[in-house]
This record gives C-alpha cells, sequence and structure tokens, in this order.
C-alpha cells in the first residue's frame, strides 16, 4: 500500500497522526504540505517504495523495463519530457510525484488500468492511494455508501461510471490518466489513447 496527503492550501500534514503499524511515512523536509505513505510489507517483483531525485519524490507501484530504479526511472523521464513524461513510460504503474521546483504534486495510472488509484478531497486535504480501504478510513472522508454505484453493482455487476466507487467520496482515477494537484486546483487528463485501425 502507498499513499500520499497534499494540502494545497499550504497547511502542514501531521506526519506523526498517519504513522502506524507497518507504515512508514516520508516526504520533502521543505513540503510540510505533503506526507508519503508507504506499507513496510515486503514488495513483490515490482517496485514500490519512496524515492528522491533533488526536489523530486516518488511513491508508488511500478513494473517498467528499465536497467535503473523503477522510481528512479520515473524521476529521470520527468526531467527529461517534463509532462509528457508519462508518454515514455511502458509498464504497469501508479504512482504519486512531487515537483519541488514547481510546488505540483502529479498522479499517474498505467495505460491499462492494471495498478489502481483512489482519489477524495477530506477535510481541506487530497488523498491519494492505491488502498480503497485506507482513504475511506481517513476521519474526514465522505465514506458514505454511493447509492448509483450499489444499484449498478447488483443490476449488472460493475459500476457504469468508471471513476465511482462504493464510497460517494472516492474516486478512482481512471486508466492512462494523469492527475494534477496544485496551490489552486486539482484537475486531471486523459495522456494516452488506444489507435484502433
Amino acid at each position: 500500500m502507498f499513499a500520499a496527503v497534499y494540502n494545497g492550501n499550504g497547511r502542514p500534514v501531521d506526519r506523526r497522526a498517519l504513522a502506524g503499524a507497518g507504515l512508514t511515512v516520508d516526504g520533502p523536509a521543505d513540503a510540510v504540505e505533503l506526507a508519503f505513505v508507504q506499507s513496510t510489507v515486503s514488495a513483490t517483483d515490482d517496485w514500490r517504495g519512496i524515492q528522491s531525485l533533488g526536489p523530486l519524490w516518488i511513491v508508488g507501484r511500478l513494473r517498467l523495463d528499465g536497467a535503473a530504479s523503477d522510481g528512479v526511472l520515473v524521476l529521470q523521464a520527468y526531467e527529461k519530457w517534463g509532462d509528457a513524461f508519462v508518454d515514455h513510460l511502458a509498464g504497469d504503474f501508479a504512482f504519486v510525484l512531487w515537483d519541488g521546483r514547481r510546488r505540483r504534486l502529479l498522479a499517474a495510472r498505467d495505460r491499462l488500468g492494471v495498478r489502481a488509484l483512489f482519489h477524495a478531497e477530506a477535510g481541506g486535504s487530497l488523498l491519494l492511494s492505491d488502498s480503497l480501504d485506507w482513504i475511506a478510513a481517513h476521519e474526514a472522508t465522505d465514506s458514505a455508501l454511493d447509492p448509483r454505484w450499489v444499484a449498478d453493482f447488483l443490476t449488472i455487476g460493475h459500476s457504469r461510471d468508471f471513476e465511482s466507487t462504493v464510497w460517494r467520496g472516492v474516486k478512482r482515477l481512471a486508466p492512462a490518466h494523469l492527475l494534477e494537484a496544485g496551490a489552486v486546483q486539482t484537475a486531471s487528463r486523459r495522456y494516452w489513447r488506444l489507435e484502433l485501425g
């Protein structure tokens, strides 16, 4: 499990409150409005963790085709190509990247949606995680059931709205999407489309 808590208004994140059994909390010292969380459970064959490269930080789960650490590869791709870096990533991934120079947070999901990534606005904070349960358990999250999601699930076995989850206040980032959060706004955009024919 990995997660990020971001306060776009600059309010400090209480990192001690996020620490718990089996969790590590870290992040850039000069970004009090941000905290990265990861479980200390041993990883599988993919890269998971928290990595930094100067003012750039990443937390996530990644499996890319490269010789260096997959976390470092993503940070190097971002340094080289800027916002177009996701166009150059091949593999399956869900991650949150902090750009300390531009004071913004980017979250991305792989093209086919192999890895999950959820997000919610809760108590003035943006919560991002690959764990739906972790976000729903946050005290400020709207964890009421989403009646439309429940109705879809009971009638057709899945939700017709891909971004919806069982919890009204928690959304799923769609595959091949990049979410950007800064001091002013949070927005997502599609970065890739499957071309047929």
